[in-house]
């Protein structure tokens, strides 16, 4: 992208406030950001800074540290690049994930590919995250096959009205497009 995705404006304002504003309307008990304060962040959004020692391992060390740091059970985590997400989305996430850890599936042709940033994690996946990370495979992917084999999260084929809301952004041309 050549620029910090959380400061990209969408819709008249910039990625994060999106993602903030939309996570508020589920009235959770706090809101962590995963990674350093930007500018225009309100005082009381509490910010975790990543690890040092995991730079470069991508989006599982922003797991890590997200895990470590909640007082809730589990975490529903949001990326900032779906800038398409609803809270219609992350109501019917939350309703059929009841109390347990639970990952979006979409189709690509015959195999189903997590969708694992707009997802349920339990504070029990910290583990495996934490190993994974000390890992060579720091996928995405590869930690969320590792919770379902272990029980922790199961997938949920989303219905294609809810396809659209987790189209991310790597691109300017990815952004403009969700807005035309």
């Amino acid at each position: 992208m050549g620029r910090d995705k959380a400061l990209l404006p969408f819709a008249g304002q910039p990625l994060w406030e999106r993602q903030v504003a939309l996570l508020q309307a589920l009235g959770p008990r706090e809101i962590l950001v995963s990674g350093s304060r930007r500018e225009g962040f309100p005082a009381d959004l509490r910010c975790i800074a990543d690890d040092p020692a995991a730079a470069g391992r991508g989006p599982l060390a922003g797991v890590v540290v997200t895990l470590r740091a909640i007082t809730a059970p589990r975490a529903l985590l949001v990326a900032v690049d779906l800038p398409e997400l609803s809270e219609e989305f992350l109501r019917a996430l939350l309703d059929r994930a009841g109390e347990g850890g639970l990952v979006p599936l979409a189709r690509e042709g015959a195999r189903f590919l997590y969708e694992p940033l707009a997802a349920i994690y339990p504070r029990s996946c910290l583990s495996l995250a934490e190993a994974r990370l000390a890992d060579e495979d720091h996928s995405m992917q590869g930690f969320v096959r590792a919770c379902a084999e272990a029980g922790l999260v199961t997938g949920w084929e989303i219905p294609a009205e809810f396809r659209p809301a987790l189209r991310n952004v790597n691109t300017p041309a990815d952004l403009a497009a969700g807005e035309g």
